[in-house]
């Protein structure tokens, strides 16, 4: 039987996503839009991204929830969903938007991946895409230099002697 944190890691980010959207009222830097966003980003619905983004959403949608501001981007990032985090770069995401403590995309793509959460295959998939998101967030201009409100770099959230770690030095060497 799965640990009651395995479901609550899978769908707090949905509660989280209704939550803001009774907050966004009050709220005019999040729109209906943004929050539309951001549910399908979370979801995993790349379909559904696409298709905000064509009906005019944009990439850099941020919304404000509790007082902290992320991007569309962060959370794909965060997610670690691959085709969504492409698809927001390809659409000029920026991808050195932070949120209050300093967090960008490259942060949360370098972040371990808990092997706790979710299944082994999910886990599989996402290491997997890990290496090729952040890759992708150094294509696109993300700053590995950047530093948090703890001054930790990109870098520092990688694991040491991890594929991750490797491609990041290597990728982040070049420019």
């Amino acid at each position: 039987m799965k640990h009651i944190s395995t479901y609550l890691h899978h769908f707090w980010p949905f509660f989280m996503v209704l939550v803001c959207q009774s907050l966004s009222a009050m709220q005019q830097d999040s729109t209906k839009e943004s929050i539309r966003l951001l549910a399908a980003i979370v979801a995993g619905d790349e379909y559904a991204v696409r298709r905000l983004l064509s009906d005019g959403a944009d990439a850099n949608a941020v919304i404000t929830c509790h007082g902290k501001t992320t991007s569309a981007l962060y959370h794909a990032a965060q997610e670690r969903h691959l085709n969504i985090v492409q698809l927001l770069l390809g659409r000029n995401a920026n991808p050195n938007t932070d949120d209050a403590q300093g967090v960008t995309p490259l942060m949360l793509a370098a972040k371990p991946i808990d092997e706790t959460e979710g299944s082994v295959h999910a886990v599989k998939r996402l290491t997997a895409e890990q290496p090729r998101i952040i890759a992708a967030l150094l294509e696109h201009g993300a700053k590995p230099e950047l530093q948090n409100g703890e001054s930790t770099q990109a870098a520092d959230y990688a694991l040491v002697g991890t594929r991750s770690k490797q491609l990041f030095e290597a990728k982040a060497e070049k420019k």
